[in-house]
């Protein structure tokens, strides 16, 4: 089976210059970026994130820190897994782990707090859809694919392109894509 992992942060502004200027100065190492026109998301892919969810928590810390916006920071470090974090102003808000359990092939998620990944969600979305995305109920089957579903799940919720929540710098990097 490949390797599935990626990693990226999502930033809540327009501003793709301010955000390029912050990720030089924070000094991060390699990163891509990419930004949309018709959404307030821009997107970081830094490559030493890509395997290294402390790093991309370091990483998602002195951004927010710099810049006063809120950053998501996404990683599935396989396709069974997501976690992600979101700071602002340098303080981490909420941190979320989703891992399958070997031991009874069921989900154990820990974190994740709809209240506060909520006003970062588009117009109309409901504390109820992002309950049942962090606490998905006891019936749900093992998915090897549960990771990269939920990661495509909260690009929905957060009115993100998917192929910018579901992508990595090494995605890019094959594709010749992203600054």
């Amino acid at each position: 089976m490949p390797n599935y992992s990626y990693s990226n942060l999502q930033i809540k502004t327009s501003n793709a210059a301010e955000v390029r200027d912050a990720l030089n100065v924070c000094d991060i190492g390699s990163a891509k970026i990419l930004a949309r026109s018709d959404n307030d998301w821009v997107s970081v892919y830094p490559f030493l994130t890509e395997d290294d969810f402390a790093y991309l928590k370091m990483v998602a810390e002195k951004l927010s820190a710099r810049l006063d916006v809120p950053v998501f920071g996404f990683i599935v470090p396989n396709a069974e897994e997501f976690k992600y974090v979101i700071y602002r102003n340098g303080s981490l808000l909420d941190e979320f782990h989703s891992q399958l359990k070997q031991s009874d092939k069921k989900h154990s998620n820990t974190g994740g707090n709809p209240d506060v990944v909520l006003p970062l969600c588009k117009a109309g979305t409901k504390k109820q859809e992002l309950k049942a995305l962090l606490r998905p109920t006891a019936e749900a089957a093992p998915d090897p694919k549960a990771g990269d579903k939920m990661a495509c799940q909260f690009a929905e919720l957060l009115g993100i392109a998917r192929v910018q929540i579901c992508t990595g710098f090494n995605h890019l990097k094959w594709a010749q894509a992203g600054r």
